[in-house]
């Protein structure tokens, strides 16, 4: 009933009632008291630049929280992925359906971490994303600046590669790889290509890509590839596996990595 009564009271100080929250985006602004300086600042602003875009209050949710206000749960910004000491934060995030469920997760990595009040070009930035988002795209023209400070990508190393294939009676090809995110941020829309060749041919031959959504920061993700060595070029007259090199190639925003291997057949290499 506490709980119930507290994420009421909070909802109400942020937006009015009639602005329904659940399952939409909104754009979320946490500093470290629902009243201190910054957030008087930001509030300020961000109701102007709202009513500059001939939007209301229910087109366009604007939420305000603290994180060190009583009637905020923690349980709410550790899975949106920050801390008090980020403060001042502002995002695009989720809503949870049903509405009481609170915040749910930042959408697109849309966020701006220790945004300083006067920084318009980052408030602009993450109120430019959600327009987007929510189909006023027409109205970002309206807006007073461009060029958003959004998070940067992460950075990825392959932590591992494994490659393994077969010739009769198996027809097996078994690839892995591991990709390990070594930075802060989280690295979001990974393409992941396996290639090979067999030696003595110039060309490389995809294997197969597959795509990664989101590898936060310090998390590392595997990918494995499963195929018939016999669809892919890889056997000798006798269907007996043919030596060949491998390679895997990594693309995420403007960033690639390659890794690359060799392949020996165990059966020459026990001759």
């Amino acid at each position: 009933m506490r709980w119930g009564v507290l994420f009421c009271l909070l909802v109400c100080m942020a937006i009015p009632a009639a602005a329904e929250l659940a399952g939409r985006k909104v754009v979320l602004v946490v500093t470290r008291h629902r009243q201190d300086p910054d957030m008087v600042k930001l509030e300020e602003y961000l109701t102007n630049l709202r009513s500059d875009l001939g939007l209301g209050r229910a087109q366009m949710p604007l939420v305000f929280m603290g994180f060190e206000d009583s009637s905020a749960e923690g349980g709410y910004f550790s899975r949106l992925g920050f801390k008090a000491q980020d403060a001042p934060v502002m995002c695009v995030a989720e809503w949870g359906d049903p509405e009481r469920f609170g915040p749910k997760k930042v959408v697109d990595e849309a966020i701006v971490r220790r945004v300083e009040p006067d920084a318009t070009g980052d408030i602009v930035g993450v109120v430019r994303n959600w327009l987007e988002m929510e189909g006023y795209a027409d109205k970002v023209s309206m807006l007073p600046v461009t060029g958003p400070r959004l998070e940067p990508q992460g950075r990825l190393e392959v932590s591992d590669l494994r490659f393994e294939a077969n010739g009769k009676p198996l027809f097996l090809l078994n690839a892995r790889v591991r990709l390990k995110n070594v930075g802060e941020n989280a690295v979001t829309g990974v393409k992941v290509e396996f290639l090979c060749r067999t030696r003595g041919n110039a060309g490389w031959r995809s294997l197969g890509v597959q795509e990664i959504e989101r590898i936060p920061g310090g998390y590392a993700v595997a990918r494995d590839l499963v195929g018939d060595t016999r669809e892919l070029g890889l056997l000798d007259a006798n269907q007996a596996i043919q030596p060949c090199d491998y390679r895997v190639r990594v693309v995420y925003g403007d960033q690639s990595l390659i890794e690359e291997g060799n392949f020996q057949p165990r059966e020459l290499e026990d001759q």
